[in-house]
């Protein structure tokens, strides 16, 4: 396996990550050969964009004893309601479905995480300090966001 180092945090991820969001739904044990059989070929982050409790608590176990090998992409914003995904802008709601993701996963930090904003939503200052405050706090080690407006992609890295 080939390695990158991821942004600015010095962290060496594997240019094949692997993304949790097929295994939604599957058996645990077939949650855990998965996982076991990605990392024993050198894959060391893994995308969890979903908020459904269910995959997030199979992956959380699946990672039980060897967290500290496996980098973590979260998708900020994402929710579980009404038993499906879905996204808010409502800091509480996120503060709350993060919590829930890092606490799922059985870990206090997220490795990376991504926040898809769109409009003039990207410009809420509750979710820009929610940011801040869990990066300052070593909760949040990298943060990428895309902000979509009519088509056009802005990327800004937040350290």
């Amino acid at each position: 396996m080939r390695y990158r180092t991821l942004g600015r945090t010095g962290f060496q991820v594997s240019e094949i990550g692997l993304g949790g969001e097929y295994l939604e739904g599957q058996p645990l044990k077939q949650v855990c050969d998965t996982v076991d059989a990605a990392m024993d070929a050198g894959i060391n982050l893994l995308d969890c964009f979903m908020s459904n409790p269910e995959i997030r608590s199979d992956l959380g176990t699946a990672l039980k004893g060897k967290r500290d090998k496996m980098y973590i992409q979260g998708h900020f914003r994402s929710i579980w309601k009404n038993g499906q995904y879905g996204r808010t802008m409502d800091v509480k709601v996120v503060r709350e479905f993060f919590e829930d993701l890092l606490r799922r996963m059985q870990t206090d930090s997220s490795a990376a995480t991504q926040a898809i904003l769109t409009g003039r939503s990207c410009f809420r200052e509750s979710i820009q300090v929610f940011l801040c405050r869990i990066s300052g706090a070593g909760i949040l080690w990298r943060c990428r966001t895309a902000v979509y407006t009519r088509g056009l992609e802005v990327r800004a890295g937040i350290k």
